[in-house]
């Protein structure tokens, strides 16, 4: 039996494809309304009616790890998202994750996600 969701090709080896990196407040989850800087991932193979980011879906550019982290770090904030369709379907995201998580001087870390491949990744981001 074939998965219901399959991975994107936007992670290979030690890198993702990323659409932006951008500093913003945050509007949702427990950090609402503090700098936050948002990492958004290219490619999503859901079509979720409320997508905000669409435009994401192809494009963006690929970064190693160490360069997205470089950039996370320049932008000056506690607080990382990230985001871009559904981040758990690219190969290599929860080892990113993983690296996100123990960048000196991060308050806290979220994933936007509609959940459907959360529970099964969970275990392995912690």
């Amino acid at each position: 039996m074939e998965p219901l969701i399959r991975e994107v090709p936007s992670a290979v080896g030690e890198r993702l494809r990323i659409s932006e990196i951008f500093v913003s407040l945050q509007g949702e989850s427990t950090t609402v309304g503090l700098p936050t800087v948002f990492v958004r991932l290219t490619g999503c193979p859901l079509r979720c009616v409320y997508c905000d980011s669409e435009y994401a879906f192809y494009g963006g550019e690929w970064m190693q790890y160490d360069e997205i982290l470089r950039e996370i770090e320049k932008c000056g904030t506690k607080y990382v998202c990230v985001t871009g369709g559904e981040p758990l379907v690219r190969k290599g995201a929860v080892e990113f994750l993983r690296q996100v998580a123990q960048l000196e001087g991060l308050a806290d870390f979220s994933l936007t996600t509609n959940a459907v491949l959360l529970k099964a990744n969970l275990k392995r981001i912690r």
